[in-house]
């Protein structure tokens, strides 16, 4: 897994929805890894060896192991391979990359275990809207990181037995950037339970209510566009809310919509637990999602599923989710006027953005079921375990490895996940 699962987002929802539809079919063990970035919040405990090599915790009932490394803030050192990979990867028939970045998988290009990439995109593409707005001196820096990262990049592509893309967004990317040939049938959403998110006719649906989830404060997100998108619709006159579940926002966000004098038109509600999700969805005439690039855009189906068009810009993935003019709008990237123009449209509208809801719920019935999205990943997992036993390849049990015992106080739950 690519990134901490306290983070939570897509690369989480990504690989919890995996592991459960796995241990629900049965005849899997699993164990999800992901290389540790540290305490990356200013403090350097932990930045250096000498602090634990893993960390065990239960997430939903898996086990999950945070690898460390030599001074994780130097992005590119997270990802290098060790003792502690070597043996968890030495343990499993094969393993599955999942979440946002391709480095991360580095660790399995250097083990002699098989494993497929289900990935959203490169570090340059994912983090273009950061490196932006850096400054001179962080720009080189991240040039720096970059030029190591293509590295690791280009070795997990070549060594992977298979790559699953969630996007035909990504599927290009790859082609351009790595040369690779993707099979059209490997493009895989991360789909959504269809059965949790739903219409709910029992929940009162404001029809002046616009709702965005994801990180509010990420550049890359583009909150800021969608903040004066929303002036333009209220500068008309026309009553419009706005709601966004997410972190809370920092100040220079919290000072913009104060300078669009928007205080009244505006909730920050934080973090909502997962099963709060559906609700803030229903209650809601349609979901936005304005950012500058995604690989798939979760969201985008999560909203869908509940029965609401999306607008969203033409940033990645939504392509490939929304039928422009059918269950959504498709606008420019980083087209303010657009944007408002067609949030203008739904608010003035709601009649409107109900049929197109309906459309939306239908669409993700028919095309991103977890049958569907699971599907190719098992069977791929299932040949290589044939193919282990075929060979009658030992493995290592758990404990041989060393992870399973001796962890003492390093075996923790404190990433309880709601």
């Amino acid at each position: 897994m690519t990134l901490p699962p306290q983070w939570g987002g897509g690369g989480y929802t990504q690989t919890m929805g995996l592991c459960k539809h796995l241990r629900q079919r049965g005849g899997f063990e699993i164990r999800v890894a992901y290389p540790d970035p540290g305490n990356l919040n200013g403090r350097t405990k932990g930045f250096v060896k000498g602090c634990p090599e893993v960390f065990l915790h239960d997430v939903e009932g898996f086990s999950y192991y945070a690898i460390r490394s030599a001074f994780p803030a130097i992005e590119f050192r997270r990802y290098a391979f060790n003792r502690i990979w070597d043996e968890l990867l030495s343990w499993a028939d094969s393993a599955q990359v999942t979440g946002g970045g391709i480095a991360q998988g580095f660790p399995a290009a250097r083990s002699q275990t098989p494993y497929a990439l289900w990935i959203a995109s490169t570090r340059e593409a994912d983090g273009a809207e950061f490196y932006r707005g850096s400054s001179f001196l962080r720009k080189r820096w991240l040039q720096v990181q970059f030029h190591f990262i293509r590295k690791l990049e280009r070795k997990t592509v070549k060594n992977a037995s298979r790559v699953f893309v969630i996007s035909e967004y990504t599927r290009k990317l790859l082609e351009n950037t790595y040369g690779l040939n993707i099979d059209p049938r490997d493009f895989v959403a991360v789909p959504v339970d269809a059965d949790v998110f739903k219409p709910d006719d029992t929940v009162s649906k404001q029809h002046t209510t616009i709702c965005y989830a994801g990180r509010v404060n990420d550049p890359r997100k583009q909150v800021t566009l969608l903040l004066a998108a929303l002036r333009r619709v209220r500068e008309k006159g026309i009553e419009c809310f706005l709601k966004l579940a997410g972190e809370k926002p920092g100040p220079l966000l919290q000072e913009l919509v104060r300078r669009l004098g928007l205080e009244q038109w505006v909730d920050f509600l934080g973090h909502l637990p997962s099963a709060e999700l559906p609700r803030f969805y229903q209650s809601s005439l349609f979901s936005v999602l304005p950012s500058q690039e995604e690989g798939q855009g979760i969201v985008v189906l999560e909203a869908m599923a509940c029965g609401l068009p999306v607008v969203a810009t033409r940033c990645g993935g939504p392509e490939s989710l929304i039928r422009d003019g059918q269950d959504g709008f498709l606008v420019a990237n980083g087209e303010e006027e657009e944007l408002a123009e067609r949030m203008e449209f739904l608010i003035k509208r709601p009649e409107v953005a109900l049929a197109m809801g309906q459309k939306a719920r239908q669409s993700v019935l028919l095309r991103f079921t977890p049958e569907q999205a699971y599907s190719r990943i098992v069977a791929f997992h299932l040949a290589l375990s044939q193919r282990a036993r075929n060979l009658k390849r030992p493995g290592l049990e758990p404990q041989q490895a060393g992870l399973s015992k001796g962890l003492g106080s390093y075996v923790r739950q404190d990433y309880p996940r709601t």
